[in-house]
C-alpha cells in the first residue's frame, strides 16, 4: 500500500491538489498538504504515534495510519 494520497479538488472554479504522507513509523506523522497552481498554501503535521500502536503488525498499522490520512484528506474538501 502506498504511504501517500493525492487527490485533486475542483472548488469554485479553482482545482487544489490535497495530499496527505506517511512521514513513516520512527516519525509517526502525516504530513498534510494543499496545493494551488503549485504553491503550497496549507500544511499541517498529525502525530499519530497515540492513535496507532507501535507494535501493531504492519499490515493493521498501514491500514490505521491509511485511515486517518483518508479522514484528514475528506476533512480539507
Amino acid at each position: 500500500m502506498a504511504n501517500l494520497i493525492n487527490v485533486l479538488y475542483p472548488h469554485e472554479g479553482k482545482t487544489y491538489d490535497i495530499q496527505a504522507e506517511d512521514m513513516g513509523p520512527s516519525v509517526s506523522e502525516v504530513d498534510l498538504r494543499i496545493y494551488s497552481e503549485g504553491a503550497l498554501i496549507f500544511q499541517r503535521r498529525i502525530a499519530y504515534r497515540d492513535q496507532v500502536p507501535a507494535d501493531a503488525p504492519p499490515v493493521e498499522h498501514e491500514l490505521a495510519v491509511r485511515a486517518l490520512m483518508v479522514r484528514n484528506v475528506e476533512a480539507l474538501k
